[in-house]
């Protein structure tokens, strides 16, 4: 799925985008593929690390973050195509 979305230049939602590996591109899946730990060291955050590569993911708990997807601002403006007769 990724290697199509990369070929045809789409953007992939950031839920399915975090359920893969960006190094080895293997599914993630809690407790065969991956290990979740919850940290809260200088901040709260998940930690995802991939059990066939070692890549970390990390992810901040923060109560005021919005995805870029969740912003008006990400949206284009809905414009109507005026047709001609």
């Amino acid at each position: 799925m990724r290697t199509v979305a990369q070929k045809h230049v789409i953007r992939m939602h950031p839920s399915i985008k975090r359920s893969f590996c960006k190094s080895c591109n293997i599914i993630l899946i809690s407790g065969q593929t991956c290990r979740i730990r919850f940290r809260s060291r200088s901040e709260k955050h998940t930690v995802v690390t991939c059990l066939h590569c070692g890549t970390m993911k990390r992810f901040m708990w923060r109560q005021n973050y919005n995805l870029w997807l969740d912003r008006p601002e990400a949206w284009l403006p809905n414009k109507k195509a005026t047709v001609k007769s």
